[in-house]
């Protein structure tokens, strides 16, 4: 699940229009992954549900770039959770399905923050405690790094971490090949990408160890 952070300060119908056009995106791009497509729920949340959840950070992160394209700026709010589904998942929509894991999906999008408990961009539960741990230190991570880009970085963050390239990079930027890549290491491109292929790797070994690898 997810929303649109920040939507009451922003206008209702290119919120409305913005999302519903990345979610048929990532619906296009990630089908294979997909079992109910993201589906908006109400004008600024979209819920649905994917084959594991590596499947589901691949998402988050391909929802991620194109919020770095955006314009003006716009951020997302995600939950990813392994739980029950009791009734038959619908492959059309992500409407009309019930289950312990939806409702505690739910229950952690709409959570306040509290003293004890700030509100990260990515909520991660699932069934391995320590997997759940492990993910959540690598998404604090990350977010550290992201929040060092200000909106005038952000459309160079999009393009330098789809294009290792520095050459094709500065021409899809219109920049010469060393400034691009001085704002790559400025960035910390790099870093943020090895974070994210860590993430990915964990999540798809599940922390298995030699002996359960057989």
């Amino acid at each position: 699940m997810g929303d649109v952070t920040a939507s009451s300060r922003r206008e209702a119908g290119r919120v409305r229009d913005w999302l519903a056009g990345v979610v048929a995106t990532i619906n296009d791009t990630q089908a294979d992954d997909i079992r109910s497509p993201l589906t908006v729920t109400l004008g600024d949340e979209f819920q649905g549900v994917v084959a594991s959840a590596e499947a589901a950070m691949r998402i988050v992160f391909a929802l991620d770039a194109l919020c770095l394209e955006a314009d003006p700026p716009i951020d997302l709010h995600y939950v990813i959770l392994e739980g029950g589904i009791e009734t038959p998942i619908n492959p059309d929509i992500a409407h009309g399905m019930l289950g312990p894991g939806l409702t505690r999906a739910r229950q952690l999008l709409t959570e306040k923050p509290t003293q004890k408990r700030r509100r990260t961009r990515c909520t991660i539960e699932l069934g391995d405690v320590t997997l759940t741990a492990a993910a959540a230190d690598i998404l604090l991570a990350l977010e550290g790094l992201r929040a060092r880009w200000n909106d005038v970085e952000r459309p160079y963050a999009a393009v330098l971490l789809e294009e290792p390239d520095d050459s094709v990079a500065a021409d899809r930027l219109d920049r010469d090949r060393t400034s691009v890549y001085r704002r790559r290491r400025t960035l910390l491109v790099e870093e943020y990408r090895a974070l994210q292929s860590a993430l990915l790797t964990i999540l798809d070994r599940g922390l298995a160890s030699p002996s359960e690898e057989g």
